[in-house]
């Protein structure tokens, strides 16, 4: 007789959970704690490796801006003319030249607008009488308000610029050499052309007949001023004025100590002095005079001082805090192509720099043939520039920077090393908890490959 064998049903929606899974969830119950631990541990090390290149990039900006903030002056380039033609109208065609270059290659790196500054030594004070028989006077104009925070002011007031007057700050002790007061007027003078003097020369054949065109085309400039205050450099801006702090110096002649006054204006008072004079004589600008000498018997005519008119200096600033190494090359090809495009542009008259033109001399081209009109010489200087002198600032931290990054690349591989020292301990541990369980699997049968997998 047969017998029957009955199997119960299976319940319906019930399905095996396959061994594997079976056996990993009874893995996970025991071994839980420990993975998460890997996990936070593969996560901080993630988190790790990432801010190896952040590290990088943040020690490198910092080497960048401690290069540019070496000094005040290291982040600014400054661009030097000595006009042959001397009016607003004048200054504003030389920078309607020269600032769009500039502000081509660096405007996006700059801090704030170029100041301008204004410098003569040609000028004397016409009234009143100053306490020493021989002296020399330099002038200079700053940009105000935007200079004036540079400055510590005493007493008095800045000049204000809607002034009729040429209104100047001294030092203290300037103040006192030269006997006047806060308040005082005097008269300034100094002496200009309203003809070229080239254009005289190419119409006079004799030394004689010049000298006598010169007189007749030559006129003192009167400028009347008013002493409103006086002031000093604090210490910590000295740099921003390139080291000066405008109190009186003394210059050795022979066994003679001539004392140098110097003392402070706004650009826009002493362009209106000279503006007044061109409206007056229907003019454009007016022109330096040069003060020559002639001698009889040989017939030569020599020049015997420089130009009468201000020299002209713009200062463009960069802004450390706008840099970061990310930008280094762009700013480095950027500074670069500043040198070669005002090279291009206007070398002839950056070939000029520091020296005098005289029409009589080989050069014999007159200053509206050259590439910025009635300009006798043009310099453009940075610390960031490189030359015949040396690398620039810029160079000599490329220089350095294998030698900055070098650090970095030892960490980073230290760090790199621990991550990776990390992560085998941790699968030792967990293939470690395991060794009992993975043994019962060998024992049974499984091959290395079916038994480590699940574990």
């Amino acid at each position: 007789m047969s017998s029957t064998i009955h199997t119960p049903p299976r319940q319906a929606g019930h399905a095996l959970t396959p061994p594997a899974v079976t056996l990993a969830l009874w893995s996970l119950r025991r071994t839980w704690f420990l993975l998460v631990i890997i996990a936070l541990g593969l996560i901080s090390a993630m988190v790790v490796a990432c801010t190896i290149p952040l590290y990088s990039m943040v020690t490198t900006t910092a080497g960048l801006r401690g290069i540019l903030n070496t000094t005040v002056n290291t982040s600014e380039i400054n661009l030097n003319v000595a006009p042959a033609a001397f009016s607003t109208q004048a200054l504003r065609r030389s920078q309607k030249a020269l600032d769009p270059l500039v502000q081509q290659h660096i405007g996006p790196y700059m801090s704030q607008h170029p100041s301008l500054m204004l410098t003569s030594q040609s000028i004397d004070v016409l009234s009143p009488r100053l306490p020493a028989r021989e002296y020399d006077l330099i002038q200079y104009t700053a940009t105000f308000p935007q200079d004036g925070k540079h400055l510590q002011l005493i007493s008095g007031h800045l000049p204000n610029l809607k002034s009729n007057e040429y209104e100047i700050i001294l030092t203290p002790d300037t103040l006192e050499s030269i006997g006047l007061k806060v308040g005082a007027k005097l008269t300034l003078a100094t002496s200009i052309m309203d003809t070229p003097l080239l254009t005289l020369a190419n119409r006079i054949s004799s030394p004689e007949a010049l000298l006598k065109q010169i007189q007749l085309h030559t006129f003192e400039l009167d400028i009347p001023a008013r002493v409103v205050g006086t002031f000093k450099v604090p210490d910590t801006e000295k740099a921003y004025w390139h080291q000066n702090d405008f109190t009186e110096l003394t210059r050795d002649e022979g066994a003679k100590s001539i004392p140098v006054y110097q003392f402070l204006g706004a650009n826009e008072l002493l362009l209106n002095a000279y503006d007044r004079f061109t409206q007056a004589h229907h003019l454009d600008q007016v022109y330096p005079y040069t003060q020559f000498d002639y001698d009889a018997i040989t017939g030569i005519l020599s020049a015997g001082g420089g130009s009468s008119l201000p020299s002209i200096n713009w200062t463009y600033r960069v802004d450390p805090q706008k840099m970061d190494f990310s930008l280094y090359d762009i700013f480095s090809s950027q500074v670069a192509g500043l040198q070669s495009d005002m090279t291009r542009l206007h070398g002839d008259l950056l070939a000029r720099h520091d020296r005098y033109y005289n029409p009589f001399n080989d050069f014999g081209q007159s200053s509206e043939q050259l590439s910025l009109p009635y300009t006798s010489a043009m310099a453009m200087t940075s610390d960031l520039f490189s030359g015949t002198d040396g690398p620039g600032a810029l160079e000599q931290y490329r220089n350095r920077l294998s030698v900055v990054q070098l650090p970095v690349a030892i960490i980073s591989a230290q760090i790199i090393a621990l991550i990776l020292f990390f992560i085998s301990m941790m699968l030792g541990l967990l293939v470690d908890r395991q060794r009992d369980t993975i043994a019962v699997l060998r024992s049974r049968g499984p091959a290395d490959n079916r038994s480590i997998p699940r574990y």
